[in-house]
């Protein structure tokens, strides 16, 4: 078949939400409590027959005499590019391809030993092209497979080249105690294909009894607010049904998600846990969606975040009314410790970036990296309610900080045959301890095997064994002050040919490295679409992970597949986008002064910034009075702030921060 372009897993299930299968056909045991048990690994001794010849229904059967059929460990097959399939297991058995052969034959044997109550079998698969599974002489299920089919006929190809195809059997019945039977035929796309693929993984999964230990909880929330509901159940596997108002709704997850809720989503909610031995529901809960009667608030006020020095990026709580958004008189931007303002040319504004205050080129009073303030009035969200008044916010500027430098020590491990165990330690964590046996120390750049020139203009510092296996590095640097838990951190450096890149245990990057599992294994290698050193700079990672003081930085080098390819190159240096502000000193306690007016009227003012204005008609009623009270800020707030008495029930005001 022709080499599409590779995806590593592809997979479907019985249960939606339950029988969960990784990409290495490992069921999830983490989330539910079912018994698994491997019936057969991908590296299996098959018997295997690729004669071609039509063998009927006889071969399938346990009578069958297969003793002249040669023997093989999976995976069995030819391929001239098997990078996909040894994310799984490697092709230790070589097939014969040829324009005559359409269809190979596999069997094997395997112990059975266990109990039958909530039996499923599931086989994860890698086929090229397409198979038909049978247990104990019983069709139990396919891959591609057609209704009517003989030796010579052909099936289609997978989607992608190395896809796992995962297959829950038809007729668990079939299962014998002791020993069975399991015999696959793979056909072939077409007798011009150049490839032939076959390796299997088969589990036993046991259901046990649902028991629901975390009931869902009642919410209330604001209009437009995200709301999750979830269950905690023991047993498994599970199907999740959730249901409002009795109607069952498409989630079948342990957990219902509600983007932005609506008028629409309030009501009675519950979930239906079931498998073959159990039914269990869980109470009902309700969900209560309150008018949005709450202000925008300010979250960062930025200068030069990534629209040149002259502007101030403002980020909001929520989506703001243009208008509004963009009227240059609702923003004063002072120097602090001065009543010095800087001219706004004009505002900018999207939803997703937020308020852009364009300054005046030609102002002296913009000073790159002083402290400034930026006060907000007058701006609304969507729904008409006002920020609080006088909203003062600090601006912060962008700040590079060095985490690891060009002459920052490295701990490289390129040992594999001396500590095979290595990849399966948590060498990229911060607590791991090094031996110093197999872990050497130096200063980059890195360089091993046959360097022909210098990687990116750059002398090689440390020599270091040169291995078809990831090699192996890792630091530790103690996190600023001034660093958040999650900031930029921009990456500069040079690998050969691919590397995968960790903070403290999470893959944060990947460049020319092939699959997606962040599991380093000795079977990891560069794609070949790129080979040779890789120089990169600033390479802006979104990192959310940054631990309180030290940290650790890790690497795997992954080394292309070709024969020309003997060399390792690793150079890393890390730096981080520190957000840093001035102090803005608290106010005084505001005191609210209330004065009458003409006209029956009453002027509301008060001394202070950021405060909301709030009222209430009833303070006895407590939480029972909402959505309406006991407080609620007022309409179209201001400072001052004027309250018409006419036709007005009496009502207490409110200061809040």
């Amino acid at each position: 078949m022709n080499k599409p372009t590779f995806r590593p897993c592809l997979f479907w299930q019985r249960y939606v939400a339950a029988a969960v299968l990784s990409c290495l056909a490992f069921l999830s045991a983490s989330a539910q409590a079912q018994q698994v048990s491997t019936l057969i690994e991908f590296t299996n001794v098959w018997k295997y027959d690729q004669s071609g010849l039509e063998l009927g229904t006889a071969w399938r059967t346990n009578e069958y005499d297969d003793s002249t059929w040669p023997l093989g460990r999976g995976l069995l097959g030819f391929e001239d590019v098997t990078a996909p399939y040894n994310l799984h297991a490697p092709v230790l058995t070589q097939l014969t391809v040829s324009p005559a052969v359409t269809t190979f034959y596999f069997r094997t044997t395997f112990q059975f030993n266990g109990s039958m109550e909530g039996l499923s079998l599931i086989a994860s698969n890698l086929v090229d092209d397409g198979c038909v599974i049978y247990l104990n002489g019983m069709q139990a299920g396919g891959v591609r497979a057609i209704a009517n089919f003989n030796a010579a006929t052909t099936f289609s190809g997978p989607a992608t080249e190395g896809q796992l195809d995962v297959v829950t059997f038809a007729n668990v019945n079939a299962l014998r105690q002791g020993e069975n039977l399991l015999a696959v035929e793979v056909h072939q796309s077409a007798n011009t294909s150049a490839d032939v693929m076959f390796g299997m993984k088969l589990v036993a999964v046991n259901e046990t009894p649902l028991v629901i230990t975390n009931q869902p909880q009642s919410q209330a929330v604001t209009l437009g607010d995200p709301v999750t509901f979830t269950v905690g159940v023991e047993g498994g596997p599970v199907w999740y049904r959730w249901q409002k108002g009795g109607v069952f709704l498409g989630s079948t997850s342990n957990s219902l998600v509600i983007s932005a809720a609506s008028p629409a989503n309030a009501g009675n909610y519950q979930v239906v846990c079931t498998n073959t031995l159990t039914v269990v529901t869980s109470s009902v809960v309700t969900l209560t969606v309150l008018p949005d009667l709450i202000g925008p608030t300010v979250l960062a006020a930025i200068a030069d975040n990534g629209f040149g020095p002259r502007g101030i990026n403002i980020k909001f709580s929520e989506s703001l009314a243009t208008a509004s958004a963009r009227n240059t008189n609702n923003y004063t931007v002072t120097r602090l410790g001065t009543s010095s303002t800087v001219h706004l040319t004009n505002v900018l504004y999207a939803t997703a970036l937020g308020a852009l205050l364009r300054l005046d080129a030609n102002d002296p009073d913009w000073i790159p990296f002083a402290d400034y303030v930026v006060t907000i009035n007058n701006v609304t969200d969507i729904k008409g309610n006002a920020i609080a008044p006088n909203t003062t916010v600090p601006v912060s500027w962008l700040h590079p900080v060095s985490l690891v430098s060009a002459a920052t020590a490295w701990s490289s491990h390129a040992s594999y045959f001396l500590d095979q165990d290595i990849y399966n330690q948590p060498w990229n964590t911060l607590g791991y301890v090094e031996n110093p046996q197999f872990w050497k120390t130096g200063v980059g750049p890195f360089c091993g095997g046959a360097i022909t020139s210098p990687p990116c203009s750059m002398d090689c510092e440390t020599p270091i064994d040169y291995q078809l296996s990831p090699t192996l590095f890792r630091t530790t640097f103690t996190r600023p002050a001034e660093l958040g838990a999650a900031s930029p951190l921009l990456l500069s450096g040079s690998v050969d040919d691919g590397a995968v890149v960790f903070l403290n245990g999470v893959e944060i990057w990947r460049v020319n490295a092939l699959g997606t599992s962040p599991n380093i294994t000795v079977t990891n290698y560069a794609n070949l679409s790129r080979v040779g050193a890789y120089c990169f700079t600033n390479i802006e990672i979104s990192v959310t992970n940054f631990l309180p003081g030290t940290n650790c930085l890790a690497v795997a080098v992954l080394q292309a597949r070709q024969a020309s390819e003997f060399d390792t190159v690793f150079f890393l240096t890390a730096d981080a986008i520190a957000t840093i502000a001035p102090v803005i000193l608290p106010d005084p306690s505001p005191v609210l002064t209330i004065a009458p007016l003409p006209a029956n009227a009453a002027q509301l003012s008060w001394i202070g910034r950021g405060y909301l204005l709030e009222a209430s008609t009833n303070l006895s009623l407590g939480d029972m009075s909402y959505p309406y009270g006991p407080w609620t800020q007022v309409p179209q707030m201001s400072n001052p702030y004027l309250w018409s008495l006419t036709n007005s029930p009496a009502r207490f005001f409110r200061l809040k921060k």
